[in-house]
Parts: structure tokens; C-alpha cells; sequence
């Protein structure tokens, strides 16, 4: 074959389209495919993370009628494992609450619940609800949330 012949063959290939939409799709379909694992991460994490402050919300409920930490606790863990969504047994959950007093003049300072502050007036109490949850993703690295809810009673 001369180099005339080469030539017109590479012309000819040149203009030949058969195959441009294969060559595209291999070039752009990993990312496509990359990009729905993301996202189907992510919106598993926030899933999780609206189951776990319905959970959270639950336990304020029960708090504001001050039943000490334990009750708050067992409502937790109820609500938690009455959870129908399926998603906990691939999650790493925990709670921890707590009960705290402060006067009004000072609200950053914890006190004594039984403690008479400075203007005769009650403590201020408040329950603390904490959780923390690990998502773990089908391609994003494992997602640490931390969820809170303060509740003041008084």
C-alpha cells in the first residue's frame, strides 16, 4: 500500500462517526456512576441523621415533664430500637443525656439544683440529649454526626 492510499484511508477514517457515542460513554460514565454513589451516600447519612433527631425530639417530649435522666434515657433507646426505617443495624448509635441547674444571672455556670440563686428565683433546668452516629458510606468514607437537643424545663 503507497502513501496515497494510507492517506484517503485516514481521511476516511477521519470522517467516520460510527462509535463516537461508545467512546463518550466510557469516557464519561465512570464519573456519572461516581456521582450516584455520592449521592446515595449522602442522602443515606441526612435519612439517618432526620431518623436520629425524630429520636432526639421523642426524648424532649418526655423531658419537659422532668422525669430524671433515666426515663429520658429509656425513651431514647425505646424510640431508637422501635425505629422501623432498618438503618441502625449498619450504624454505630449512642445517647448520653444529661440533667443541668443554672441561675439566670449566670447561665453558663452549672449549680445544684436545690441551690437558691442570687435574685430568690428557682434554678433554671435544662435537659442535654446527645448522639452520636457514624454512617458508613458505599463509597464515602464513614460520616461522623453528632446531633444535639437542649430542652429547658424551668
Amino acid at each position: 500500500m503507497n502513501a496515497g492510499a494510507l492517506i484517503r484511508a485516514a481521511l476516511r477514517l477521519r470522517r467516520e462517526s460510527s462509535g463516537v457515542a461508545a467512546v463518550e460513554f466510557a469516557l464519561f460514565g465512570p464519573l456519572l456512576v461516581f456521582g450516584l454513589l455520592a449521592m446515595t451516600d449522602v442522602g443515606l447519612a441526612l435519612h439517618q441523621r432526620m431518623a436520629v433527631d425524630h429520636i432526639l425530639r421523642a426524648a424532649a417530649q418526655h423531658a419537659t415533664e422532668d422525669p430524671g435522666v433515666p426515663a429520658v434515657e429509656a425513651v431514647l433507646e425505646g424510640t431508637a430500637t422501635g425505629d422501623s426505617s432498618g438503618v441502625w443495624g449498619a450504624s454505630d448509635l449512642s445517647f448520653a443525656v444529661t440533667r443541668i441547674c443554672t441561675c439566670a444571672e449566670a447561665p453558663d455556670v452549672e449549680v445544684g439544683c436545690s441551690t437558691t440563686c442570687a435574685t430568690s428565683k428557682p434554678t433554671s433546668i435544662f435537659y442535654v440529649m446527645r448522639s452520636d452516629l457514624t454512617v458508613s458510606g458505599l463509597l464515602l468514607p464513614s460520616i461522623r454526626l453528632q446531633p444535639a437537643m437542649q430542652v429547658q424545663i424551668r
